[in-house]
């Protein structure tokens, strides 16, 4: 009776653990010049900065034509997957079935120029199906609060099931007002902050799909919706955010 008592249990736990939202950063990249590449890689190090654990994964579709940036992307890639991938699992909730999860990446270099959308649906193949699985939308230049992925957790997890809500939104991301150098940490993103004429301001608006986590399923019928024809458009991001 006892083992049949915490064999119950134990299968109720990992019940509970997998209907926790898990987090899917999809990011679509062009590797133009160095600037690109340092926006990139600010990027990535304010993922990588987070509080919380990062997402469970980040999926990062990528397309360069020069042989020296490539080589220069592809160490700055190693680079971030090596620190999201080594320490194992992270702290990610302060209580519930399973409070620490485990992060990694997945990055993709494209053989030809992709349009945003056909990041999107190449990205898409990678988030399992199911309705825990959350996706967070980035850009190359979006410096992410330290905050964002433990704020889209906990509000991932207390909302209504599909048929009720879709989306959340939350303006988690800071961008630069100028030209700046790396910024490689939160601490120094908060204090350029607080500057009163500080470079870097919070993107307040909701009007971008950057600043969303979506169902799976919200993308899935998103891409359906475009079709093929419009898969090359730049205004990808604007039509996304326009569907939710």
């Amino acid at each position: 009776e006892e083992a049949w008592e915490a064999q119950n249990s134990g299968e109720s736990v990992a019940a509970a653990a997998a209907k926790l939202p898990k987090l899917h950063a999809l990011l679509a990249c062009l590797v133009r010049d160095q600037e690109d590449l340092l926006r990139l890689a600010a990027s990535l190090s304010s993922i990588r900065q987070q509080w919380r654990a990062p997402p469970e994964c980040t999926i990062i579709s990528w397309f360069s034509t020069d042989q020296a940036l490539i080589n220069e992307t592809i160490t700055l890639l190693q680079g971030f997957q090596e620190a999201i991938e080594a320490p194992g699992p992270r702290i990610a909730y302060n209580d519930g079935p399973a409070r620490a999860v485990c992060s990694q990446v997945l990055a993709i270099q494209q053989e030809h120029f992709f349009g945003e959308a056909e990041h999107l649906r190449y990205m898409l193949n990678f988030v399992p199906e199911g309705d825990s699985s959350w996706i967070l939308f980035s850009s190359p230049g979006g410096l992410w609060h330290p905050g964002r992925t433990a704020f889209f957790r906990n509000f991932t997890r207390q909302l209504p099931g599909p048929d009720k809500c879709l989306a959340a939104v939350a303006p988690l991301i800071v961008r630069p007002t100028q030209a700046l150098p790396l910024l490689k940490t939160s601490i120094e993103v908060n204090r350029r902050l607080q500057l009163p004429d500080g470079d870097v301001e919070v993107s307040i608006e909701a009007r971008h799909a950057a600043q969303y986590c979506v169902r799976r399923e919200l993308l899935v019928d998103f891409l359906e919706d475009e079709g093929r024809a419009s898969l090359m458009e730049e205004q990808c991001m604007e039509k996304l955010w326009s569907f939710v």
